[in-house]
């Protein structure tokens, strides 16, 4: 076998991950230019490029040579020239997780860190599927979040305007006379950012990259801070936008959109660092 065969696993794993992101880095440079589609990691969240390096790092520290690469390359190198963003993504996916299979047995951090790219790759292909599916019922409870957000706001002197809703509409009105409606899309609901968000934090803790805790029940716990501050800072977002149009230009633009999404980063690494070390043997005498 040759020794190079596992880099070349690792670079066709990488090349199906960029091709799976090329369709979506045209349209943000054609949408917000060079710099503003760099601002929101070229129409791939920087939190999924975050986590796409820390688990094709950790494949590439431990991958051990089996009987499978050659076939996994070649599964792998479909991903990279296939012309569909969806069926690379679905490719990558298909190609880590035999990749997962094969090193089960000879290199569980490699088996781990394959099944990292597998099911950020898959969350690449199936959430915005999901998302359309279930857009209504999604869409209406981050709008309904938001307004319960807003009609706090109000009780305490902050908001001086009432805001109703009516599925993913928000209607604000003062005194009785409408303002303006802010319409929830899918591209603002907080079920991207949770899939994205908790499917990277499954990443770095596979990839071996996690917190130092003690038990699994740790880690769900963990997991559940982390998604109930996304959807916090969702919704805080949503709410932001429809009390202020100077926020709603500010949010929706690249900086503000990168900006989101450094918080998001920064929620994601308070969640991976720290814990408790674990607790040293006692020696025997």
């Amino acid at each position: 076998m040759s020794p190079r065969l596992p880099d070349a696993v690792v670079a066709a794993l990488v090349g199906g991950i960029l091709n799976g992101a090329v369709r979506d880095g045209v349209e943000a440079i054609a949408a917000e230019g060079a710099v503003g589609a760099l601002a929101i990691g070229a129409g791939t969240s920087w939190l999924a490029w975050v986590g796409f390096a820390a688990a094709v790092v950790a494949v590439a520290r431990s991958l051990a040579p089996v009987a499978a690469l050659p076939w996994i390359a070649a599964a792998a190198a479909v991903a990279m020239v296939v012309p569909s963003s969806t069926v690379s993504w679905l490719a990558t996916a298909v190609a880590a997780g035999a990749l997962a299979a094969a090193q089960a047995a000879r290199s569980r951090p490699a088996c781990l860190a394959a099944l990292a790219v597998a099911a950020l790759s898959l969350r690449e292909a199936a959430a915005p599927l999901a998302l359309k599916i279930l857009a209504a019922q999604v869409l209406a409870f981050d709008a309904a979040l938001a307004v319960a957000l807003l009609d706090g706001a109000r009780l305490l002197g902050v908001l001086a305007e009432e805001v109703a809703r009516s599925g993913n509409v928000l209607a604000v009105a003062r005194d009785g006379l409408p303002l303006r409606q802010i319409v929830v899309l899918r591209e603002c609901s907080s079920f991207g950012n949770l899939t994205l968000v908790l499917s990277c934090f499954a990443a770095f803790v596979l990839a071996g990259w996690g917190p130092a805790v003690r038990s699994r029940g740790a880690y769900v716990a963990r997991a559940a801070a982390l998604a109930a501050a996304v959807v916090a800072l969702n919704t805080l977002r949503i709410a932001a936008m429809a009390a202020d149009l100077r926020a709603y230009g500010w949010l929706h633009g690249s900086v503000g959109l990168g900006a989101f999404e450094t918080v998001l980063v920064c929620a994601l690494l308070a969640a991976l660092v720290g814990g408790p070390a674990a607790p040293a043997r006692e020696r025997r005498p």
